[in-house]
């Protein structure tokens, strides 16, 4: 980690930090902001309530108790007048419209005057209250751009009411209610003042809070985790003399501790990591020599046993050359079987050289300018008694224009003999080795031999090109399994690359890949 990609990380630590700090605080400052703001708000509405069930209870007991009384007689000038619970609440409506911060209201089903005529909150407050659903029934309105609280409580009609009402015969039970408007905007403008002034109190205390906090993780938590960060990077760079001293609490000097404990075992580790890998090295260096005094050994027993391999199988083939010169046709069939084996042990003896050869570095390449038409033909040829002995045919396209490659003809030819002798110990009997030229591009060409044999599964195509590799399948021609191997040397020495591949009709191509000349003479 870099130092500015270090200091974003903090920087954004700390943003995260901050925001975390404000959304938390400020989602509980606002969650009791409206709560507090509901039960006041509850409150008032409590309070309200109270008194207009007061004023109620008030209007309710004074006209049963003028009932009772079967009215009062009341002085009016000169005159005494009877006052009846009606006549009662009749005036005393008047009086609250005029000197009385409440106004009454008396409303009926059926009321023959319009004054008494419910309006739609008290019809179905007094159809709420008939059914027996409520009890009493409030609710804030608007009137004239003023806010008042408007509450409505049962008007009965009873037993004792029937002394003045002789002439309604009205059923028993609620006939209608008593409304009572109360005005509230002046307590509600109170309670808007104090919600801005609980908004600001915790809009203050938020703020506080969340500096305070902030302080306190920046002391105890974002601090530490840059000593940490700087100390962290040091020892990443290989740095182990290095320690970090935190004191913001007793649980980071733990941290502390415990971190440049880590540091001291990462030193140590390393120390005897760098020892151990110092010792590999050596132990590796002389597992190199020994093998390299190995593989000299081995070079050398091959050149010495091919050698000595080399000269009897040459005594015996010009014995042979004079036994079939001297003798008569009845052991010409023996000579044959003479001639042909020998042939393979030379062969056999010829591929064992040249690998030797080519591992030592020994073998020495005679380029020149040759037509690789010409030995492709060459080793079809050669090729062309093993082909029939297998009853094989060699499909040859030869292309329209001569093919110049810079090669070594024998070693190449070599190689191109090795791969023909390989499609042809596959191929069963009547099918036919394709032999055929492809453009390669960037100034190359390809040879193709193509067989109808069982093919070479994907996972051992690279196999079949290892030193003394035999394949499961049979059909090696010299039985030592050098051939590919040769093949695969003799090409690379050209600059070329060999690989097989698996046509969608079955069996397997070998591919050759070989520079053109560029320049002719």
């Amino acid at each position: 980690m870099t130092r500015n990609t270090a200091s974003e990380v903090f920087e954004t630590l700390r943003q995260k930090v901050a925001l975390s700090l404000v959304a938390v605080l400020g989602f509980f400052w606002l969650l009791f902001f409206v709560w507090n703001r509901f039960q006041e708000r509850h409150f008032i509405e409590e309070r309200l309530r109270h008194q207009a069930l007061g004023i109620y209870h008030y209007i309710v007991l004074s006209r049963e108790w003028i009932s009772k009384q079967n009215g009062l007689y009341i002085k009016e000038g000169d005159k005494f007048s009877l006052l009846t619970p009606s006549d009662f609440t009749r005036r005393l409506v008047l009086y609250s419209k005029n000197s009385l911060p409440f106004s009454i209201k008396i409303a009926a089903d059926n009321a023959k005057l319009p004054a008494h005529l419910p309006d739609p909150f008290e019809a179905e407050a007094i159809d709420l209250m008939k059914k027996g659903i409520r009890k009493e029934l409030w609710r804030l309105e608007k009137k004239d751009a003023h806010l008042y609280f408007h509450y409505t409580a049962p008007l009965r009609f009873v037993e004792d009411c029937a002394g003045c009402h002789q002439k309604d015969k009205k059923p028993l039970g609620i006939v209608g209610c008593i409304s009572i408007s109360l005005p509230a905007e002046k307590i509600f403008k109170e309670l808007g003042r104090h919600s801005r002034n609980h908004f600001m109190f915790f809009a203050i205390t938020l703020i506080m809070a969340v500096s305070v906090l902030w302080v306190m993780l920046r002391r105890l938590v974002i601090l530490p985790l840059r000593q940490l960060d700087q100390v962290s990077r040091a020892v990443e760079q290989g740095r182990f003399d290095v320690a970090v001293e935190i004191d913001a609490s007793s649980e980071w000097r733990r941290v502390a501790a415990s971190f440049n404990q880590m540091v001291k075992a990462l030193a140590s580790q390393q120390q005897r990591l760098e020892h151990e890998v110092e010792k590999a090295v050596k132990e590796l260096r002389t597992a190199y020599r020994e093998l390299q005094k190995a593989s000299e050994a081995r070079t050398t027993f091959f050149a010495n046993v091919t050698h000595d391999l080399k000269t009897p199988i040459t005594a015996i083939k010009g014995a042979v050359d004079l036994i079939e010169k001297k003798q008569g046709e009845d052991v010409g069939h023996y000579i044959e079987i003479i001639r042909r084996n020998t042939a393979k042990l030379h062969k056999m003896v010829q591929n064992l050289i040249a690998c030797t050869k080519m591992e030592s570095g020994a073998m020495e390449f005679r380029r020149e300018e040759a037509d690789l038409t010409e030995i492709v033909g060459n080793a079809v040829v050669m090729l062309q008694p093993l082909a029939w002995e297998q009853k094989v045919e060699i499909d040859y396209q030869l292309p329209e224009e001569a093919v110049l490659v810079e090669a070594d003809p024998s070693m190449l030819e070599q190689a191109v003999s090795n791969v023909v002798a390989n499609a042809i110990s596959f191929s069963p009997r009547g099918e036919r080795v394709k032999i055929s030229f492809e453009p390669g591009g960037d100034d190359a060409i390809i040879l193709s031999v193509e067989d109808r044999g069982p093919g070479i599964p994907k996972e051992e195509r690279e196999k079949v090109f290892a030193k003394f590799y035999r394949d499961p399948r049979g059909g090696a021609r010299d039985g030592m399994g050098l051939g590919l191997c040769i093949a695969k040397s003799v090409v690379e020495a050209h600059d070329g690359s060999i690989w097989i591949e698996a046509p969608s009709s079955g069996g397997t191509v070998v591919k050759i890949r070989l520079p053109r000349l560029k320049e002719l003479g």
